[in-house]
């Protein structure tokens, strides 16, 4: 819900979301706007692999590399890449973001769920669908506890657009690459990639993951009027407003 997202930027202010963000690896210019969280500034896949790599390996972002080693003809290893790595997210808030992704793939209403439905993947996989004005561009950024990976589907040129979701959103023209893309991977067993839970932090968590212990099971539409958000009359914001 965009709602919720406005509501979190305003409370955290966009400095806070753009610091986070560079924290992540991303090095592109980020505006501290109120759109901030709406994706309002550019950046590359390459720089977003490295940050949602950040989550899945429990908080250290890794910097992305495309070369790793240079051999010679005859298998000699003339020099060695090493990545750099920076603790920038604790085990528990990067544990959670990955349950979070998951669940955009297994609860009902979630934009990824055709993973599970449509490709029949039987694995644990995290996923962030992403759709710009105008159907230009379409995203898939997909996530299992040991690869990462994304997909983004435009044109250099913006004017160049689909002309409608139908066709243009993230979950109809990017996350199909993805699932043809995983098929193979999962096809390949020389990969032996993991198809289990992502890892649980080595402390227990402090958060409560499960939504019910909040609203019970009550529905969205039923929660009542007085414990729906209300837009804020002050500036004065403390936790119980979220």
């Amino acid at each position: 819900m965009n709602s919720i997202t406005a509501w979190l930027v305003y409370k955290l202010t966009p400095e806070t979301v753009v610091a986070y963000a560079k924290r992540l690896g991303i090095t592109s210019p980020i505006d501290p706007v109120p759109a901030v969280g709406f994706g309002a500034s550019d950046c590359s896949i390459f720089e977003l692999c490295g940050a949602y790599g950040t989550f899945v390996n429990k908080g250290v972002w890794t910097s992305p590399m495309m070369v790793t080693r240079i051999d010679d003809k005859n298998g000699n290893t003339l020099r060695e890449f090493i990545p750099q790595t920076k603790e920038v997210l604790s085990e528990e808030t990067a544990y959670v973001m990955t349950n979070m992704l998951e669940a955009s793939t297994t609860e009902q209403g979630g934009t990824s769920t055709i993973l599970h439905t449509g490709f029949k993947f039987n694995t644990h996989i995290g996923a962030k669908t992403g759709t710009t004005s105008n159907y230009s561009d379409a995203w898939f950024m997909g996530i299992t506890p040991d690869l990462v990976c994304g997909m983004w589907i435009g044109g250099e040129d913006r004017s160049i657009h689909f002309r409608t979701g139908a066709y243009g959103q993230g979950a109809r023209l990017a996350l199909p690459l993805y699932g043809i893309f995983m098929k193979k991977v999962y096809a390949d067993k020389s990969i032996g990639i993991n198809t289990g839970p992502f890892p649980l932090p080595r402390q227990p968590l402090t958060i409560e993951l499960d939504c019910s212990k909040y609203y019970g099971s009550m529905q969205r539409d039923t929660i009542p009027a007085d414990q729906k958000m209300a837009q804020p009359t002050t500036n004065e914001l403390d936790d119980k407003d979220i």
